[in-house]
């Protein structure tokens, strides 16, 4: 276990460590929680897959080489985000 201190800014932000952002799997536009309990504070990141598909399209600039039925999608969402690839 780590411990260090940082201060807040003016407008109680705190820029969070390279590390911690390594270890917790986030970068910028991820969404954290507060996990509050009694007199501790655990950071954690949002697991929450709701996806814009426009702006994933943007951030990385792909299109589908073919169109992709929903039941895909569905299945690729059933079997985990980057666990499965979409049949070619």
């Amino acid at each position: 276990m780590m411990t260090r201190e940082f201060k807040l800014t003016s407008k109680s932000q705190v820029t969070i460590p390279d590390m911690i952002k390594e270890a917790l799997g986030i970068g910028a536009g991820d969404s954290i929680v507060f996990d509050v309990r009694k007199d501790v504070v655990r950071i954690l990141p949002s697991r929450r897959h709701a996806v814009d598909i426009m702006t994933l399209s943007r951030k990385y600039r792909t299109v589908p080489p073919r169109p992709v039925s929903v039941e895909a999608m569905d299945e690729v969402i059933r079997k985990g985000w980057g666990k499965a690839a979409v049949a070619s």
